[in-house]
């Protein structure tokens, strides 16, 4: 590999050809993509293939699920891509019936298997408008412990159906499938839109990622499709916890409440931007595209 790719985890793993390993199991495979890629900070390449184990070992469950979040924003904002290391999915399914399931059917023999270590479920309340479910799954080969990473579930099957997935390369070194499906970057900003244009406290990390991603080519109208869903959505709930519904403003308010800490994400993007500054730019972007 002659290009750089400390800031890019994500296309030095891709770029690492099968045969570059030759004879490897996974996990040395994984360990050589580490240091020849010597990503930025250490052990970026190591998380997103453990995610990439993750989606092909759920995967043989059978059970629909749609990857989101920080994983898809490696496709699209490169070097401005926040690390990941927890996998967002979305699902039709409900949460306890998913987990139940995944804890029946997960591989539990053979090189490669999963052990469910600690697991949760939150029902749709005044604080976030969606049923949730999170799991810690130990990645276990030959007996060894890998790593363990963290599923962040959304249960909704209404806005499950309303994603028109998009199909995504997995690392030759990666055994299984070489693609999965999930959703578009157009659907995560969509989320990360209404996170940070809601009456709800979210951390600042979304305005970073809002303001990475309209620095690159966004199919506006599909955009525009995916928030009306999520609104229409995050409405039924509002409707169910008794709260008023009004007509909806893509525009960060000056009230807005922001939580965690602004100064990391920024960092992390490669940025060194005051809050206002960001904030200006977005709400511009938010007039210009869906007014």
């Amino acid at each position: 590999m002659g290009r750089d790719f400390r800031f890019l985890p994500l296309e030095g793993l891709l770029s690492i050809q099968k045969e570059d390993t030759s004879g490897a199991g996974v996990f040395a495979a994984i360990a050589f993509a580490e240091e020849k890629i010597a990503s930025l900070p250490n052990g970026r390449v190591s998380g997103l293939a453990s995610l990439f184990l993750l989606i092909n070992l759920i995967g043989q469950t059978g059970l629909p699920f749609y990857p989101k979040g920080g994983l898809i924003q490696h496709y699209h904002l490169k070097e401005k891509a926040r690390p990941t290391y927890d996998l967002d999915i979305i699902t039709p399914i409900e949460g306890g019936m998913f987990l139940q399931k995944i804890k029946e059917v997960l591989p539990k023999d053979g090189s490669l298997s999963l052990l469910v270590k600690e697991e949760g479920e939150i029902k749709a309340n005044h604080r976030f408008y969606y049923d949730s479910f999170s799991m810690a799954l130990e990645i276990i080969h030959e007996g060894q412990s890998f790593a363990t990473v963290h599923l962040d579930g959304a249960s909704n099957p209404f806005l499950f159906e309303a994603i028109q997935p998009r199909s995504y390369p997995i690392p030759e070194i990666i055994p299984g499938k070489k693609s999965f499906k999930g959703a578009p970057i157009e659907y995560v900003l969509a989320e990360k839109i209404i996170a940070i244009t809601n009456e709800l406290s979210r951390p600042y990390k979304h305005l970073i990622d809002v303001y990475s991603i309209i620095q690159t080519k966004v199919d506006v109208p599909l955009l525009q499709y995916y928030l009306s869903k999520i609104i229409e959505s995050d409405d039924r709930q509002r409707l169910r916890l008794g709260k008023e519904i009004h007509g909806y403003q893509f525009r960060i308010k000056d009230d807005k409440r922001f939580v965690s800490n602004y100064i990391m994400p920024m960092i992390q993007a490669g940025y060194n931007i005051p809050f206002e500054e960001v904030r200006n730019e977005v709400n511009q972007w938010l007039a210009e595209n869906l007014s």
